[in-house]
Formats: structure tokens, C-alpha cells, sequence
């Protein structure tokens, strides 16, 4: 019954279920937000030519898309709470392997696809673990008061990256990717979010 009329938002901000939906998708998001912005210039710091540094970002969206196509076919029916959790942890790999692939492009272009897998399932997968979580009722109240914080991540995310300038940044943004991850799970365990 909660699940087709809805959770009030201040009921949602009183169950961790919500608390953990907070961490995971700030933590993603600020991740992202920093790494997108700064990819090329870390790229080209490292050594890589001015056509690879801006080559190699390509991937990110290309990921996106296959992400997203392998949502609504291959795994069409899977909980979205558990695959987005995966994608997540994807991405956190990605970004802490990142350093240590130096000027190897095939390694590079691994790690920075794997920031487009956890970015094309996060964007599809958001609104709709919130309203398995909280129904569709009260969706939109709960929905904003998670973009809130996401929005401050990305934007300061960046601010924090550019200050590192160095691949110091790519740790951070792969531990934030990683404790997303880690929030997720007890959201996968509970199945449709009961917990």
C-alpha cells in the first residue's frame, strides 16, 4: 500500500533507505561531475597527445548509450537497485585504476569508459529506484531533495579537483564512485526496497 500511495517526504527523511539513496547518488554525481570537466587536461598531463586526450573522452558516452540500451533489453526485469550499484562500482574502479595506466591508451580507454558505464546507469536508474523506494506519489518532493545535495557535489566537485590538479583527484573521485557503490547495497539486498 506505501508503495502505490506514496511516502510524505518527511516520513522518506526519517528511513535510512533514503539516507542511503542520498550518499549514493551525491557520491556519483560529484564524481562524475569533476571528472568530466577535467579529464582531458589530467590526460594531457600525463603525456597523452592533444588527439588521444580528447579522443578517449568519446567513450564516455558511448558507454552511456550502451549502458543504457543494455537496461531496457538485456536486463529488462533485473532489480535496478543491484545493476546500478554494479555500475557504480565500475566506475570507481575506473577512476582509481586510472592513474596507474599511465600512457597506455587501451588501459586508459578502459577506465574512462568504465565512468561512462556508472553515468549511463545512474541517470536512468535515479528516478526509478526513488519511486520503487518511495512511490510515485510523493516522488517528486523526495526526487528534489536529493538533486539539492547533487547539485552542490557538481559543483564542487570540480573546485576540488582543479585545486588537487594532479591524480590525486582521480582517488577521490573513485572512493566517491566506490561509496556509492557500497550505499546501494543494502538497498540490492532488500530487493524492491523494503528495508
Amino acid at each position: 500500500m506505501e508503495h502505490r500511495t506514496g511516502v510524505p517526504i518527511g516520513t522518506a527523511l526519517r528511513q535510512r533507505r533514503f539516507w542511503y539513496l542520498l550518499i549514493a547518488f551525491v557520491g556519483q554525481a560529484g564524481s562524475v561531475a569533476a571528472f568530466l570537466l577535467l579529464v582531458i587536461s589530467y590526460l594531457l598531463s600525463v603525456g597523452h597527445s592533444m588527439w588521444i586526450a580528447t579522443s578517449i573522452p568519446i567513450s564516455i558516452g558511448a558507454m552511456q548509450i550502451l549502458s543504457r540500451l543494455a537496461l531496457v533489453t538485456v536486463l529488462r526485469g533485473v532489480a535496478l537497485a543491484p545493476v546500478t550499484c554494479g555500475a557504480f562500482a565500475i566506475q570507481g574502479a575506473g577512476l582509481l585504476m586510472l592513474p596507474l595506466a599511465g600512457l597506455s591508451i587501451p588501459a586508459t580507454l578502459l577506465c574512462v569508459s568504465a565512468v561512462g558505464i556508472g553515468q549511463g546507469v545512474g541517470v536512468i536508474a535515479r528516478p526509478s529506484i526513488v519511486a520503487d523506494n518511495f512511490g510515485v506519489a510523493h516522488f517528486a518532493s523526495v526526487l528534489a531533495v536529493i538533486t539539492v545535495p547533487m547539485a552542490v557535489a557538481r559543483a564542487a566537485s570540480p573546485l576540488m579537483g582543479a585545486w588537487l590538479g594532479d591524480w590525486r583527484f582521480l582517488v577521490i573521485c573513485g572512493a566517491g564512485a566506490v561509496v556509492a557503490s557500497i550505499a546501494l547495497i543494502p538497498l540490492s539486498r532488500a530487493g524492491n526496497g523494503d528495508s
